[in-house]
């Protein structure tokens, strides 16, 4: 778990460092509509995904489960039972997709002409064998996750990813577009997905042995799964559901740019993300014990403020210097990017920082609320883009996607968590956001002083600015901000470090 955990860390920055490197790399070879019409079919067929049904951690969870108890037969019945509706989940992605591609032309008939419509025809097709693919493979991922190989698929999923960028390069050096670079992504996914097959049968032994159709376990996997299932849906609502939107109402330009923006939204999710992930043992535990709700609450603090405090600096940098970020990194003609990602990033700190809350709800087994709650508020975010885009165009569907995350994460759900899971969410805003917050509001301020330094515009004068932020941001959180804990940890880490 040690190993799993370091290599998670470097999964984080394998992640970061790919998609930094990638993203200037295809706009230097791709115009701006043509990017627009590959991020436009990745968004579109990106729904078929979601026929996987969240059933892939399902069999994680069970395989794990039926190994600790020594239950060889179920654990070979729900591989067998997963893998068998697996395949059929893969035949029905197969109709659905095919009866999308004849549709394309009535879809987006006027936004795209008639050369971009053809290869928006090659792009589907190639997305759809590899979804296909991706989603009857998932079952093999998901045997590898509990049986906690967590090297093994991390080191696979870093290794494509880098390798992902080398080879887009030379694809798109060699003289090939849009097709090419969708073209290399299904490969690298098949062959990840080959790869983990091997591994479930080859290195762990994994036995596809049906020995009864056990409708009881049936159940519990459909029933874990759904809600699994509603979380995604949310995300593609909330986080893809735009660019498809501005892809049959505007232009693929405006795809483009909106892409980039939620390329921001993405790189400013990762990293709190890792610091969350592993409090759920720990949360179980004191669950399992009886905690109570002012129990959880403190628990839940520390890593919340860690989390703030490190978003806290990430998104004070980006808004003094995101105008530069974007004009170095993709180009001037992205520029607009920089306020659609502030409409969505500055939102969503609230449940970034929540994070560890859904350890909370799945220990205590009440995550099934939290799940309507934001699908709810993600079926009005999806309404409400479609006017939106009508009367703000570009900006339509971050202004609908922020004001999703600013009412339903950041009031209607902390009521929810304060009144139903019995967490005291006073408490927790008071202890994370007292004073990180205001330190963090003074920090950025002071900050714009770096903006109107004259040490010039390209990536030196960036990495100039940013450094002496960043500089005074951790002396005014040392100072101001941190608590006597946080400030022994770090002492501890500098010192551990030396």
């Amino acid at each position: 778990r040690r190993l799993g955990a370091v290599c998670g860390i470097l999964f984080v920055f394998a992640s970061l460092s790919s998609k930094l490197m990638i993203v200037p790399i295809i706009l230097h070879y791709l115009d701006k509509t043509e990017f627009g019409l590959y991020q436009l079919m990745g968004a579109f067929v990106g729904y078929l995904a979601l026929i996987d049904f969240g059933i892939s951690g399902t069999i994680g969870r069970f395989t794990a489960k039926y190994q600790a108890c020594n239950d060889r037969i179920r654990q070979d019945n729900v591989i067998s039972m997963c893998l068998i509706i697996y395949s059929f989940l893969a035949a029905i992605v197969a109709v659905i997709g095919l009866f999308l591609y004849h549709k394309l032309d009535t879809v987006f008939s006027k936004t795209l002409s008639t050369a971009e419509m053809a290869d928006a025809k090659i792009m589907f097709l190639i997305l759809l064998c590899s979804i296909s693919a991706t989603v009857l493979g998932r079952a093999f991922v998901g045997v590898n996750a509990g049986h906690e190989r967590f090297i093994f698929s991390r080191i696979v999923d870093s290794v494509s990813m880098l390798a992902k960028v080398f080879v887009v390069a030379v694809v798109l050096a060699l003289g090939h577009r849009a097709i090419g670079i969708v073209a290399v992504e299904a490969f690298i996914n098949i062959a990840v997905l080959l790869l983990n097959i091997a591994y479930a049968c080859m290195v762990l032994k994994v036995r596809f042995k049906l020995h009864y159709w056990d409708m009881a376990l049936l159940h519990k996997v459909l029933s874990f799964a759904f809600w699994t299932f509603l979380a995604a849906i949310v995300l593609q609502i909330n986080f893809k559901l735009g660019s498809v939107l501005l892809g049959a109402m505007t232009t693929t330009s405006l795809v483009g740019i909106y892409a980039i923006a939620l390329q921001i939204n993405t790189l400013y999710n990762t990293l709190p993300t890792a610091i969350s992930s592993v409090f759920l043992p720990k949360i179980t535990r004191l669950v399992e014990r009886g905690s109570d709700g002012e129990q959880l609450t403190k628990t839940i603090i520390g890593p919340s403020r860690y989390q703030l405090i490190l978003v806290g600096c990430i998104l004070g940098g980006f808004i003094l210097f995101g105008r530069q970020f974007i004009s170095l990194w993709a180009g001037t003609e992205y520029i607009g990017a920089w306020e659609i990602a502030l409409l969505i990033i500055a939102p969503v700190t609230i449940p970034i920082c929540q994070n560890t809350i859904l350890s909370v709800l799945y220990a205590k087994m009440i995550y099934k609320g939290r799940a309507l709650i934001t699908l709810a508020f993600a079926f009005i975010n999806g309404v409400s883009a479609f006017f939106l885009i009508r009367y703000f165009g570009l900006y339509g569907p971050a202004i609908g996607t922020s004001l999703t995350l600013l009412i339903g994460h950041g009031v209607v759900l902390n009521l929810y968590y304060h009144y139903r899971v019995g967490l005291n969410m006073r408490l927790f805003f008071r202890k994370v956001f007292g004073r990180i917050f205001p330190v963090a509001v003074v920090s950025i301020i002071i900050g714009i002083v770096f903006v109107l330094l004259p040490i010039g515009g390209g990536w030196l004068g960036l990495a100039a600015r940013l450094t002496l932020f960043t500089m005074l941001y951790i002396l005014m959180m040392w100072f101001f901000g941190m608590n006597q804990s946080e400030q022994s940890f770090f002492r501890s880490a500098f010192h551990a470090s030396l």
